[in-house]
């Protein structure tokens, strides 16, 4: 038991994370995670707000 409170056993645990794997690697046209020489982001999704 992993989580009493919740009732999360490690076999739980290793289903969700086959499961979260397994999303991963079909999201990606390549089946890979992520393409390696892919561009790092250019800039911070938030707005930069004034600075002192």
């Amino acid at each position: 038991m992993i989580d009493p409170a919740s009732g999360l056993t490690e076999r739980d645990l290793a289903l969700i994370l086959r499961h979260l794997h397994a999303t991963r690697l079909s999201a990606s046209p390549e089946g890979s995670p992520a393409a390696p020489d892919a561009p790092p982001p250019g800039r911070a999704s938030v707005p930069v707000t004034a600075r002192r």
